[in-house]
């Protein structure tokens, strides 16, 4: 299978995360090529990287890509949480012009199958084959485009054939240009896609993309809510589509702890107990504003929500009682010795 990313330095321990995925849940048989489209990844992440190979050996080529080839590609208001890296997809029948088809995976998922059954649908007569993006507003953008639906631009099984055949990277460039000069550009580059590719889409299970929408309040057009069903007990590729993600403390994904799951094989693994331990920090001290105890002199006292609560403690008024009884032994005591001192030195008496 030949399978290409975009990442950057930032972003680098979520395609760890992704391939390693891929990799405990391949089949016996599968085999891989990564191609990681470069932006300024260092030596020492890309070691990282290599290094899952441990898990199943793969293939993999770093292809450096700049930005200044997408210079004129926005980024526009709704998706300020995507990098320009998300354009590079337009240029992989460039860059690898000897290849008819390959997936294209966003950094944003985690695998939990193997991806075979998806690498062999016959995509042939079409320009993708793609999940139907399930946002709740996904009709009206479709209405914008003057499209009857759209499909989420993450994961892609591309046919690199026809793309080449017709120029598509070219197009894709000419109708980000056009779509934004009208201002009709809303999700970038997913967008551009699907006003480009219009109904030569092969709309596959919603299990191979199954997005944050498929729990709320989502929008179905080519599926059936049995069909969802089966993609939230059996999913394929679990994708964290929102601008929250299983790494910030907002994601709304119910399945966001497979992330972790797949965190602690690779070589950032010790960046999930960091988060469990800041996890139970922030835990700790937001149940400290809500709820603590503390003791007074002769009181317990309880804050809950910002109000101060009193109660007589018998144990405390005790324990009071005893300080101050033992303070009062202890001047008699010292009493004693100043008295003794005093007679010791003027009698020359041995007290």
């Amino acid at each position: 299978m030949n399978i290409f990313f975009a990442s950057d330095n930032k972003f680098v321990q979520h395609l760890c995360v992704s391939i390693a995925s891929i990799l405990y849940n391949a089949a016996s048989t599968d085999e891989f090529i990564f191609y990681i489209l470069d932006s300024n990844i260092s030596e020492k992440n890309k070691q990282k990287i290599m290094k899952l190979k441990s898990i199943k050996n793969f293939e993999i080529e770093f292809i450096k890509v700049s930005d200044e080839m997408f210079k004129d590609c926005p980024i526009t208001k709704d998706c300020s949480h995507i990098t320009k890296q998300t354009y590079y997809r337009y240029i992989i029948p460039i860059i690898k012009p000897e290849l008819d088809k390959c997936l294209y995976l966003d950094c944003d998922i985690v695998v939990e199958d193997s991806l075979s059954s998806l690498w062999q649908k016959d995509i042939e007569d079409y320009y993708v084959a793609a999940v139907e993006e399930l946002h709740y507003e996904t009709s009206i953008d479709a209405k914008r485009l003057n499209l009857d639906t759209m499909f989420n631009a993450g994961i892609l099984l591309i046919n690199l054939k026809k793309w080449k055949e017709q120029n598509i990277t070219n197009q894709l460039f000419k109708n980000t240009a056009e779509l934004s000069k009208l201002n009709k550009l809303r999700w970038q580059d997913q967008d551009v896609l699907n006003y480009t590719f219009k109904n030569q889409v092969l709309f596959v299970e919603p299990k191979y993309n199954l997005q944050c929408n498929a729990y709320y309040d989502g929008w179905l057009n080519k599926y059936t809510q049995e069909e969802l069903e089966s993609a939230k007990i059996a999913p394929v590729i679990i994708h964290y589509n929102s601008c929250y993600k299983p790494w910030s403390n907002q994601c709304k994904h119910p399945l966001w702890k497979r992330y972790y799951n797949y965190l602690k094989i690779t070589p950032f693994k010790l960046d999930y107990y960091k988060w469990k331990i800041g996890y139970y920090k922030i835990k700790y001290n937001m149940l400290k504003t809500i709820f603590s105890i503390s003791n007074g002199n002769m009181h317990k006292i309880i804050k809950f929500f910002g109000i101060t609560f009193k109660f007589k403690s018998e144990k405390l008024k005790q324990r009071k009682i005893n300080e101050e009884l033992k303070t009062e032994i202890d001047i008699l005591k010292q009493d004693l010795i100043n008295i003794k001192n005093k007679l010791s030195d003027k009698e020359g008496i041995n007290v």
